[in-house]
């Protein structure tokens, strides 16, 4: 062997030491790094417990957790009460639910039950203080001459005229209309020689 080989082999020990030397000091720069990273995550972690704290405290005193409690208690309720059948037909009409209540809420439709809610409010009031005996008829006449009260029974039979209307007539109505089995006969009575009805 060779002063020259002796010192390639050498040589080749020495550069593997170095490699495992620089794989050990990157590994030491890490932890180095980690340490550093749970120094700083430490000092702040205070902070952070702080702020959480009182953000659940803020959540708390607004009463979202109570509301949630009650969601939950609403939710296990639908789900004991309803099965899988009722949420298909849920599924299915859910476009006709919502456009009805868009319907209803529309400014006019809010403006009107708030009119009728306001009136029924008015009329438990009065009802509080009229007497237990049931108005007579005369008393019932009378108030058919208050303006406001034939107003009302106006609106009201329109407004049964037009749920009417969209529902279509009744079956025995359109057999009635057109002639059909279940209209009541009618028949002029027979008379003797007398006028006495036979």
């Amino acid at each position: 062997m060779t002063t020259t080989d002796v010192s390639t082999e050498r040589l080749d020990v020495i550069e593997a030491k170095l490699d495992r030397l620089t794989d050990q000091l990157s590994v030491l720069t890490n932890l180095g790094m980690v340490s550093e990273l749970v120094a700083d995550v430490t000092q702040l972690g205070p902070d952070v417990m702080a702020s959480a704290v009182d953000l659940l405290d803020e959540v708390d005193r607004k009463g979202y957790f109570r509301f949630a409690g009650a969601a939950v208690g609403v939710a296990d309720r639908v789900v004991t009460n309803f099965d899988e059948h009722d949420v298909e037909l849920l599924g299915d009409n859910v476009v006709a639910m919502l456009e009805a209540l868009r319907e209803v809420t529309q400014p006019e439709m809010l403006a009107f039950l708030s009119r009728m809610i306001d009136a029924v409010h008015t009329q438990q009031e009065a009802v509080d203080d009229e007497s237990a005996a049931p108005p007579s008829l005369w008393a019932l006449a009378r108030q058919v001459r208050d303006p406001d009260v034939r107003r009302g029974m106006g609106r009201a039979l329109n407004t049964l005229r037009s749920v009417a209307a969209e529902t279509g007539p009744h079956p025995t109505d359109r057999r009635a209309s057109a002639g059909g089995r279940d209209t009541i006969p009618t028949s002029t009575p027979s008379h003797d020689e007398k006028g006495d009805v036979l």
